[in-house]
Order: C-alpha cells, then sequence, then structure tokens
C-alpha cells in the first residue's frame, strides 16, 4: 500500500491502468482478452480512466472502434471530455504503448489492486459498525459474507474447449481408480434407487418431499448415518426438531427399539445395554454432524458448511427443511424469498463440491388424487405439487418424494376395516409396511417409481423383505 506522510493512499497502479488504456486506444480489438477482467468501472483507480474505460466499453458494446478520435468523441457527447484529460491526454496514452502483448497481465495488476481496495473499503465499515455496536453480530457476518461473494464473481470466467472437457471426464470414466469416480456421488441403501439415479451427486441439489408423517426426515436421517457408516461427512442441519428429536431417531434406528419405549420405562436390562452400546458407537462416528437452530438463514448455512469443509472436509449437508429457513433479508414476495434461497444451496453445492440435500413440504393439491392400490393408483405427487414449487422445481437436479402407501391411506381416512386397506395389509411383510421411492425429476437420467419397504418401528425405508436389525457404525 502506497502512503503519503500519514495519510495511507488506497492501492492501485496508475502504470498498468494507463498500460490498459493505452493498449485499447492502440488495439480496439485487444478489449476481448480483459473484458471478463476488468468487470466495473471502479475497477480503475484515478477517475479519468474510469470516464475512459466507460467510453471505451461503450464503443465496444456498439460495435465500435476505440482509438483517439471515436473515444474523443464519445467523451465529448457526454460531456466529460475535459474531465478525461482531454485529447491530448488520450494521445499521450496511446503514444505510451507499443504493444498490448502484457494487457492482460496488466489488466490483473488492476483488478488485484481493486479487490483489495474493496476489502479495505468494506471491511472498514463492518468494523466500525461492529466498534460502533449498532449492527448485530450476525448481520455483520451476512455483510462480510457477501463482500466475499462480491470478489469471487469478479473473478476471470473460465472459458475451455468442449474437447477438452470431455477429454477429461473420459479419462477419469475409464480411470481404473473406480474409487475417484464413486466419491462424486453418495447411495442410499436401497439397491433398486441407486440403479435407477446412480446415487446423490455432488455439485448439485437433491430435494427429498412427501406429505406430513410418511417419513422424509426418516429417510434424510437413515440416508445421512448409513453414508457417514462408509467414511463420508455429512452435515445435518435440523431446522424443524430439536437434537433429543435427532438423538431418539437415531437411537431407534440403529437398534430397532421402538421409541415409544423410550418414554413409557418398559426398557428392558438388555435393551438398556444395547441402547447405550449404540450411543457409544455414535460418540466415535465423527462423520455425522448435527446443527440445530431454529433461526437459522441460508447465508447461516453457507458460512457453516464451508466452516466444516474448510476444517475437516465435507461430503454433504441436508437441510431439514426449506420452508423452515429464515429469511436473510425483505423480500416483496415469498417466491422470490424461496427463489433466492434455492439458488444459494445450488451455489453451495457448486462451490464446495457437496451434495446439497433439502427436505421440502408438499401443497395440499396431492390429496385430490385418485388412490386405490388394487387399481395401482397410488396417488404419487407430482414436481408440481412442491409448497413453492415454481423456484425448487426449476433448480433442483432431483427430485425424490418418499410414499408409505398405509400412511397415505390412513391420512386420507380409508378406514381399516374398507377392504382396500385390508388388501394392502396382506402386503406387508412381517412389520415392514409396501412403499415407494418416486424419482419425480431426474436432470440427467429416467424418473418413475422404486418399490421398497418401510419399517414403522425403526422409521427406515430399506429394500430386503426383512430390515437390518441395526446399522454398523
Amino acid at each position: 500500500m502506497m502512503s503519503n506522510g500519514n495519510k495511507h493512499v488506497p492501492p492501485h497502479s496508475v502504470e498498468a491502468e494507463q498500460a490498459v488504456l493505452g493498449g485499447l486506444l492502440f488495439d480496439t480489438g485487444a478489449i476481448d482478452d480483459i473484458i471478463d477482467i476488468i468487470k466495473v468501472p471502479d475497477a480503475f483507480y484515478i477517475p479519468k480512466h474510469q470516464l475512459i474505460w466507460i467510453a471505451i466499453l461503450q464503443l465496444y458494446n456498439a460495435g465500435k472502434p476505440s482509438d483517439i478520435t471515436t473515444v474523443s468523441n464519445q467523451l465529448n457527447v457526454r460531456k466529460k471530455l475535459e474531465k478525461a484529460g482531454g485529447r491530448s491526454y488520450l494521445a499521450e496514452l496511446a503514444s505510451g504503448t507499443a504493444t498490448t502483448c502484457n494487457i492482460v497481465s496488466h489488466a490483473g495488476i488492476i483488478r488485484e489492486k481493486y479487490n483489495l481496495r474493496l476489502l479495505i473499503r468494506e471491511f472498514g465499515g463492518i468494523i466500525e459498525s461492529a466498534n460502533e455496536m449498532d449492527i448485530e453480530s450476525a448481520e455483520l457476518i451476512n455483510l462480510a459474507e457477501q463482500t466475499l461473494l462480491k470478489l469471487m464473481n469478479l473473478a476471470p470466467i473460465s472459458v475451455k474447449p468442449i474437447g477438452q472437457v470431455t477429454a477429461d471426464f473420459l479419462a477419469e470414466a475409464l480411470s481404473s481408480d473406480k474409487k475417484k469416480l464413486k466419491e462424486e456421488y453418495l447411495e442410499s441403501r436401497i439397491s433398486d434407487l441407486n440403479e435407477k439415479m446412480v446415487g446423490i451427486f455432488k455439485r448439485e441439489l437433491t430435494v427429498i418431499s412427501g406429505p406430513p408423517s410418511m417419513g422424509k426426515t426418516a429417510f434424510a436421517i437413515d440416508w445421512s448415518m448409513y453414508n457417514s457408516v462408509f467414511g463420508r461427512k455429512v452435515l445435518y442441519f435440523c431446522i424443524d426438531q430439536d437434537e433429543r428429536s435427532m438423538s431418539q431417531r437415531l437411537l431407534t434406528l440403529t437398534t430397532g427399539i421402538d421409541r415409544r419405549r423410550f418414554y413409557r420405562g418398559e426398557l428392558s436390562n438388555h435393551e438398556k445395554d444395547t441402547l447405550a452400546q449404540a450411543a457409544a458407537k455414535m460418540c466415535d462416528n465423527d462423520r455425522f454432524q448435527i446443527c440445530h437452530n431454529v433461526g437459522l438463514t441460508v447465508l447461516d448455512i453457507r458460512s457453516i458448511a464451508r466452516r466444516i469443509k474448510r476444517q475437516g472436509g465435507l461430503d454433504a449437508i441436508v437441510v431439514d427443511y426449506m420452508q423452515q429457513i429464515s429469511p436473510h433479508r425483505k423480500f416483496e414476495t415469498r417466491n422470490l424469498e424461496v427463489t433466492e434461497q434455492c439458488r444459494i444451496l445450488k451455489d453451495i453445492a457448486m462451490e464446495l463440491h457437496i451434495a446439497v440435500i433439502a427436505l421440502s413440504q408438499l401443497s395440499r393439491d396431492y390429496r385430490n388424487l385418485p388412490l386405490n392400490p388394487d387399481k395401482k393408483q397410488f396417488g404419487f405427487p407430482s414436481a408440481a405439487m412442491l409448497r413453492d414449487s415454481g423456484s425448487i422445481e426449476q433448480e433442483a437436479n432431483l427430485i425424490l418424494f418418499v410414499w408409505n402407501i398405509m400412511q397415505a391411506m390412513r391420512s386420507r381416512g380409508i378406514s381399516e376395516e374398507d377392504p382396500v386397506y385390508e388388501n394392502e395389509l396382506k402386503r406387508t411383510y412381517g412389520a415392514s409396511e409396501r412403499a415407494f421411492i418416486v424419482v419425480a425429476k431426474q436432470k440427467d437420467g429416467p424418473t418413475g417409481e422404486v418399490e421398497c419397504l418401510w419399517d414403522p418401528v425403526k422409521m427406515q425405508f430399506h429394500s430386503d423383505i426383512i430390515a437390518d436389525t441395526c446399522i454398523r457404525l
């Protein structure tokens, strides 16, 4: 940083700015090489350089060359010529540049200095607000993250030939290192579902939905635990329930002991020992982490995920559920709020190279669908029935619905004496009921239904007729 006595001058390079502008006056076509490097006029520190850049950019957008004459005229029309140093200064810039071979390097210097000035300005304001204590710390953190995101968006846009991209992918796909390929997705315990969609991929947004009490949280928790057992690191944001409920669900899932027995004092000594052993094994599993906070915003989720990824690695996050995420700022409509939250969740997946799974509520439209398993009418919802569906359906790479037939009939008020209910009861396997996982949207694969089983005691979807008695931690 340059200084003048005790007065600090913000970082900048007059020489780099003059070299870039002179190069553009010397060779108007050179702007194509730097237009994605210098994205805002403020990247130039000297005010008259900002005016010249704006004039050159206006000519470029109009498809006109930017030589001394055209830039002078453009500035003159806007009555900015004198403020930009006059025609003599433009001639000085052009005459001082004999080549544009280093213009990209000079543009990089301008961007770097601008980034430093932006950091100083933005974080200086944040520090001042913190010292004056006139703003909450959570908002300060959000402001800091927005500043960093602004800087990231100013980075040059990478462009690669399709041949290079294809060759890189093919080399990876044909590699004998199958373990590396499998690191790009996370499977479920339902083999037929894995066959249909391979897995839940990193860098993508997956939405899991279903009616109340249908098992979407159970599916997400089981998926998280299942993957943590195989070495994947999963962060679960339980916005809709507290840590006590999560603990109870996990203990039931891993032991098969009915959760109701926890509260009735009916546990045998053997069951107590089983629960204690399961809890001890969970203490050794640091790959499945839980974050509970009812006031989480999508920016909080991004900040926490970044920190966990940086500290110990991360393969996936689960948000339970989307409609409980608090707004991080004021929005004119609910639709705009959900749209931005979906976009940020998808950005998190791309930025951190992780799978992002968001649970979502359904609208009540699904209740109008015919439900009669005897006639193979199962009442499966469609992606358009997601609550706030416009944004969610558009942004999601994969949409899954969990569907328990018996629960669907109970929620519709179908009596246990009804022949349709009795016939479905005959299709159960021991303690497990018939269920489906509906692939309602898959951006790069087929849609359809995968039949499976639902264990209402363990609260687990599974493939086999008899579920595993516990997940091996």
